[in-house]
């Protein structure tokens, strides 16, 4: 089983436990006559795709609407993320992106509201298809998911929750080309979980390249510390 089926499964398991709305098809009043027509790349859209791109815009029209960040989050988890899971499944399915915005977005969702599996195929799908990112994003798609989970990585971690998803992540995306803070970011939520794992040499060296590659992360105390605890123990490399 590959690690995009083995995803799906673990989101699959948590939809049919009471996330998937009741409704998981289009927004009501929603018919094929009403769906926006959308340059995809040159891509012919299916009758399916316009229906679900239309349901995009019905709810990204809700979400902002709601200035509460906490309250969208709970639409998200709770209704559109469901909303969109079978349809996403199916192109992974059949290795096609034809509606880039869509499984851009569900990604993004998916991080904010932490359904990590889910949001690691999607990421890993999306630039495996090499799609970009939706009018109005800075960063491209790379960034965009490595950013966005090495942040997540380092609140679980703050909170003491493991995040040893993030070492996938790192060795992922070891030759894309990211932003030095986003660099620095992911070397140091993966040097934090190689520290939690006991593995001090190898957290020591990840925080030394993370303020290498970008002077301001704010991991000097950190390796002083580590430092000292490996000489302690016998010396660093």
């Amino acid at each position: 089983m590959s690690n995009a089926d083995r995803f799906i499964n673990r989101h699959k398991s948590r939809v049919c436990q009471g996330r998937r709305p009741v409704s998981a098809a289009t927004p009501s009043g929603v018919t094929a006559s009403q769906a926006v027509s959308r340059q995809q790349s040159g891509v012919s859209l299916s009758n399916k795709d316009r229906l679900m791109l239309a349901a995009l815009d019905a709810d990204m029209n809700r979400l902002q609407r709601i200035q509460s960040h906490a309250t969208r989050d709970v639409l998200k988890r709770d209704e559109l993320l469901g909303r969109y899971t079978e349809y996403l499944e199916n192109l992974i399915k059949q290795d096609k992106a034809t509606t880039p915005e869509i499984i851009f977005r569900n990604m993004i969702w998916a991080i904010d509201v932490e359904q990590v599996d889910w949001a690691m195929t999607l990421g890993i799908f999306a630039i495996k298809h090499g799609i970009d990112s939706p009018e109005g994003f800075r960063r491209d798609i790379r960034n965009a998911f490595v950013g966005d989970m090495a942040r997540l990585a380092l609140k679980w971690q703050k909170a003491r929750k493991p995040a040893n998803w993030i070492q996938d992540i790192h060795v992922k995306s070891k030759h894309w080309d990211l932003i030095d803070e986003i660099r620095a970011d992911l070397l140091k939520a993966t040097a934090t979980n190689e520290e939690s794992s006991g593995n001090l040499q190898a957290a020591l060296d990840l925080y030394q390249e993370a303020i290498r590659v970008y002077p301001r992360c704010r991991v000097t105390r950190i390796i002083n510390r580590l430092e000292k605890q490996l000489n302690a123990q016998g010396g660093t490399k």
